[in-house]
């Protein structure tokens, strides 16, 4: 059985002449740009070396962000718990760093963005 692919294309029926459903792709976007990291249909769930050039000034200035929301005066901590949870912070992206599964970096952005406002607001996470 042989089918044109104008006739694939442009009939409105949702199956193909064959009685199988056509594939008809979407795009999912997420609030964060969640569309633009993964490859179209493909099933890639790794990193490339663009997905990491783009995600890396988010990544540095959330890192910023966080550790200037941790200086706040507003924020109930000494001058060791202070350094303490820099620390943690240091150490959650380092390790962050070295993530290659788009939705585990996707995860981590979440966290991070929820964590600023949680630190903006004046309170511990």
């Amino acid at each position: 059985m042989s089918l044109s692919l104008s006739a694939f294309f442009s009939s409105s029926d949702p199956t193909a002449a064959d009685g199988l459903p056509k594939f008809q792709p979407t795009v999912r976007r997420g609030e964060h740009g969640g569309g633009r990291m993964a490859k179209g249909g493909g099933g890639l769930i790794w990193a490339t070396a663009e997905d990491l050039a783009r995600n890396r000034p988010v990544v540095l200035s959330l890192y910023r962000q966080i550790l200037r929301a941790l200086n706040s005066p507003e924020l109930p901590l000494g001058h060791a718990a202070r350094l303490a949870k820099k620390a943690e912070c240091r150490a959650i992206f380092i390790f962050g760093a070295e993530e290659r599964s788009l939705h585990n970096i996707r995860d981590l952005l979440d966290a991070a963005r929820h964590t600023l406002g949680i630190l903006n607001r004046g309170r511990l996470p």
